[in-house]
């Protein structure tokens, strides 16, 4: 294929760089805070002022890692412009390349928007699971890599290797079912947003920040601790919620309610005011002492099943490889039928408003969506350690 020294270089650049741009803890600053206060400031999903309202961290890769380059000058000699544009469109995940031929296979290795099948998957699914002590990357990497073909400027899988794929999407759905969207992980979040919210305007303006590298790269974990060792009053709120949860008092998860692919896409977007709206006696509850969270699971390519977009690889009888897909009727057998899910959570900050959340989420669900909601019965943190005082003060008398 006469793959140049360029192409390899510019493809681990990015490969490399492509998560450059993630801010301080991940995808809660990128999906869930940043988002909230664009939506604050914006209203809308639309282009304002020139700027795409929803920000993404693939955006701030490019912006750091151009910086980086134009800051360094030992890096700006060994680069062009035209590495810089082509590692940039790589990590954007942008189908052009500058080098003259257009060579789309290229696209297929960092970022895959056809199949999902690329080595950032790879690599986060293989570390997460390792460092969280679960089975759940059963896929053998190695040998769908080994396998691997560029043809007709695709990359191509052996059609041997369909049930290694098949195990790969299983392992992005299972991780994120029992990891990523637990709703212990979900209630974290929900208060390291609410902690950054408070320090927003305070020790940073956020949305400047992620519009300039210099700001931006000052932006870390840190920030925790920058808040635990702060005295002013405008961030005494912040210390509270830290408290919390540096002593695990964390929001209670009051149910979930799992959503039909009609019932999803008719739902819309779901706020804590439409909650508290249905309740017959809301109470004191406010929007504030809740928290919504819709979210879905999938095998990387939303509601589709993934493996429609791979591209296979076999010898044809002039004994060239030739690239064929699966009609849905020759795919793996083993695949649902369905390979989205969809659900919506509620989390109370306030336990002594569990009560009075849990009933408004029974009645939205109901009239809603259509049916009750799993609603939590276990005892919250506090609760539990009240219970063990409890059966201990009963157990020594």
């Amino acid at each position: 294929m006469d793959i140049t020294d360029h192409e390899v270089r510019n493809v681990a650049l990015a490969g490399l760089c492509h998560d450059l741009g993630h801010g301080p803890f991940s995808h809660v600053f990128d999906n869930h805070f940043i988002r909230g206060l664009q939506r604050k400031a914006f209203n809308s999903a639309a282009e304002v002022n020139g700027q795409q309202a929803f920000w993404t961290h693939e955006e701030a890769s490019v912006m750091m890692l151009t910086d980086l380059i134009e800051t360094h000058p030992t890096l700006a000699e060994q680069v062009t412009e035209q590495d810089i544009k082509d590692v940039c469109n790589l990590i954007l995940g942008k189908k052009r390349y500058s080098g003259g031929e257009q060579r789309p296979w290229l696209f297929d290795i960092v970022s895959n928007s056809r199949s999902g099948v690329d080595v950032d998957k790879f690599d986060y699914l293989s570390r997460d699971s390792k460092k969280m002590n679960v089975n759940h990357c059963t896929f053998s990497r190695d040998r769908v890599m080994r396998g691997a073909r560029v043809v007709s400027d695709q990359v191509c899988y052996a059609e041997e290797h369909e049930f290694d794929l098949k195990l790969l999407y299983d392992s992005r759905y299972n991780l994120h079912h029992d990891c990523y969207q637990h709703k212990t992980v979900q209630a974290l979040e929900c208060l390291t947003g609410d902690i950054l919210t408070e320090t927003d305007g305070v020790l940073y303006n956020y949305l400047e920040a992620i519009r300039d590298p210099k700001q931006y790269i000052q932006l870390d974990d840190s920030l925790l601790s920058e808040v635990r060792m702060s005295t002013e009053p405008e961030l005494a709120k912040a210390r509270q919620l830290l408290e919390r949860f540096d002593s695990r008092q964390i929001y209670s998860c009051v149910g979930e309610k799992g959503l039909s692919p009609e019932v999803a896409a008719r739902a819309g977007t779901v706020t804590e005011a439409d909650i508290i709206n249905h309740a017959r006696d809301s109470g004191d509850l406010r929007p504030e002492d809740i928290v919504v969270r819709r979210f879905s699971i999938n095998m990387g390519m939303k509601d589709r099943n993934p493996l429609g977009g791979v591209s296979f690889h076999r010898l044809g009888k002039d004994g060239r490889y030739e690239r064929f897909s699966r009609p849905p009727s020759e795919m793996s057998t083993m695949m649902p039928e369905k390979c989205q899910s969809n659900a919506i959570r509620l989390f109370v900050k306030d336990e002594s408003k569990f009560a009075l959340a849990s009933n408004a989420f029974r009645q939205y669900c109901a009239e809603k969506l259509g049916g009750e909601p799993h609603v939590t019965r276990h005892f919250s943190h506090s609760q539990q350690q009240q219970s063990q005082v409890a059966h201990l003060s009963q157990s020594q008398s």
